[in-house]
């Protein structure tokens, strides 16, 4: 409890400090929130859905969402899920699995966990469009396809021609303290009906990684987090 309170303090309290600043300075607030803002019971969650936040992660996010919709008429919040990314020399999902692999070990995934990846790039874009836009409000930015980890991984293995084991596993086996929602994948509709914008598939995505990797030679692999860390 009183770790949470200390985080609450900084994740919820000093970021609606900081908004309350922006506003001052005649900025207009824009907001990454996350999926984690739903308990994962059902996938596809419109912008409207209820809250029901499993962490305090995710608390904090909904508590951020609440204030800026409620007394920020002219912020905006946009909410992902999980984020991909095609670099192999920084850190996300790809890269990791790359580095696993080069060890020999197998990809470890959260079982029944099913969302939608979400190219990086897309979504520094989707913030480029909306302030282009003028949008305000709450809208769900993330892929409209979704997949399950497990499936993206036997994608991931097909891609890059290796062969691996895909251990699904609960929460309880990764050693999770806080939970993750398994179904956090949300619906883009109202985005996309806005703005246009296309977003990259995961196939896609994945194809650009293999592309820079072969760039690379594969040398230099960074260092990854533990499987335990993923989310």
């Amino acid at each position: 409890a009183r770790d949470e309170a200390v985080s609450r303090r900084v994740n919820v309290e000093a970021m609606i400090r900081l908004i309350d600043d922006l506003r001052g300075l005649g900025a207009k607030p824009v907001y990454l929130s996350s999926s984690f803002v739903f308990d994962g019971a059902s996938g596809g969650y419109p912008e409207q859905a209820s809250h029901a936040p499993l962490s305090a992660y995710g608390r904090h996010k909904a508590a951020v969402e609440r204030y800026l919709v409620d007394q920020v008429p002219e912020g905006l919040v946009l909410r992902l899920d999980k984020v991909i990314g095609d670099d192999p020399a920084e850190r996300h999902l790809f890269s990791e699995w790359w580095a696993w692999l080069l060890q020999g070990r197998p990809l470890r995934c959260i079982d029944g966990q099913v969302f939608s990846p979400t190219l990086v790039d897309d979504v520094a874009r989707a913030v480029t469009l909306s302030a282009e836009r003028g949008l305000t409000g709450l809208y769900n930015v993330a892929n409209p396809e979704h997949a399950s980890r497990a499936e993206l991984a036997r994608q991931f293995l097909r891609a890059v021609g290796r062969k691996a084991s895909i251990l699904c596993e609960s929460q309880d086996e990764l050693g999770f303290v806080d939970r993750r929602p398994l179904k956090s994948w949300l619906d883009p509709a109202k985005f996309i009906t806005e703005t246009g914008m296309r977003f990259t598939s995961a196939r896609e995505a994945l194809q650009r990684f293999i592309g820079r990797l072969g760039a690379s030679g594969a040398v230099g692999e960074p260092q990854m987090h533990n499987a335990r860390s993923e989310g």
